[in-house]
């Protein structure tokens, strides 16, 4: 990633309980984003929103499952409403537990 000032700015990160989504947040919150982290177990996004927010961070945990439209639909109602603005989703996390192939329903 680059060192691109952030400050100011609010992104929303899904899969931030762990791994490639955490990692987001962390360099996001390192260059003065505040992140909304999201992820379906709230259980596992306590800590890692902790100890962004023990670093000086803004951190706020929303347990949301983003393959529902409503819940996903809150997550960013509650970024704006937290913060005042949304500008930054990058792709993280899987998103979806479709596999590719698998059959549908239409």
């Amino acid at each position: 990633m680059t060192d691109t000032d952030l400050t100011g700015t609010a992104s929303l990160v899904t899969g931030a309980s762990s791994g490639m989504g955490a990692a987001v947040a962390r360099d996001l919150v390192a260059r003065g984003s505040a992140v909304a982290l999201v992820a379906r177990r709230e259980d596992r996004l306590d800590a890692p929103a902790a100890e962004l927010r023990d670093a000086g961070g803004r951190a706020l945990a929303l347990a949301t499952d983003v393959t529902d439209a409503a819940q996903a639909r809150t997550a960013v109602e509650r970024t704006v409403d937290t913060w005042g603005r949304l500008d930054i989703r990058p792709p993280s996390g899987r998103g979806t537990t479709r596999r590719p192939g698998a059959p549908t329903s239409d």
